[in-house]
C-alpha cells in the first residue's frame, strides 16, 4: 500500500479498505506516515519531530481521535527504519534522501570551515577584483555588501 502509482494516498486508502485492509494495519499506518513526511516535504521541512509526526498520523489516519498508541507507533517507525524507508533521529523522523543530503551538505561545509586559507589579498587587490566581476557579471554591490566581502 506505500505506493500506488497514478493513486495518492486517500484514493489508495479507500481501495485498501474497499480490500478489507483494516484502519489498523501495520502497511496503512506506515504508508500514512511516509506520505505526511512527503508533504512536509514539498513544504521544505527536511524533517518532522516524531512527537508531531504522531499526531498528524492520528488526524489523517483515524479523523482527530486518539487511536495511535505511541507503542504502535514506535513499532512503525522502527520497522520503516528496519526497510531503509525512513531515518530516525534524535527524535526526528527523516525521508532518507533528505537525511543523506543533509548529511553530506553538513559534512561539506565542515570541510569548507575548515580549510585555512593560506592567501591573503591587500584591500586594493581585493576591490580590484571585485570591480572586475561587477563588470563581467553585471552587477553592483553596495557598500554593506563590500563590508561583508571584505570580512575574514
Amino acid at each position: 500500500m506505500f505506493k500506488i502509482e497514478g493513486f495518492g494516498f486517500q484514493r489508495a486508502d479507500e481501495m485498501a479498505k474497499e480490500l478489507g485492509i483494516g484502519e489498523e494495519h501495520p502497511t496503512r499506518i506506515e504508508a500514512g506516515v511516509l506520505h505526511i513526511l512527503e508533504l512536509e516535504s514539498m513544504n521544505g521541512h527536511v524533517f518532522m519531530d516524531q512527537n508531531e509526526l504522531m499526531k498528524k498520523a492520528n488526524r489523517l489516519l483515524y479523523q482527530r481521535q486518539q487511536r495511535l498508541t505511541e507503542e504502535h507507533f514506535t513499532e512503525r517507525i522502527k520497522h520503516l527504519e528496519e526497510e531503509d524507508l525512513l531515518v530516525s533521529e534524535n527524535n526526528r523522523a527523516y525521508l532518507p534522501h533528505l537525511y543523506y543530503s543533509e548529511e553530506g551538505i553538513a559534512s561539506q561545509l565542515k570541510r569548507i570551515m575548515d580549510i585555512e586559507v593560506e592567501e591573503s589579498f591587500e584591500e586594493s587587490e581585493l576591490l580590484k577584483i571585485i570591480g572586475e566581476m561587477e563588470e563581467v557579471e553585471g552587477l553592483s554591490y553596495g557598500e554593506e555588501q563590500y563590508e561583508a566581502i571584505k570580512k575574514p
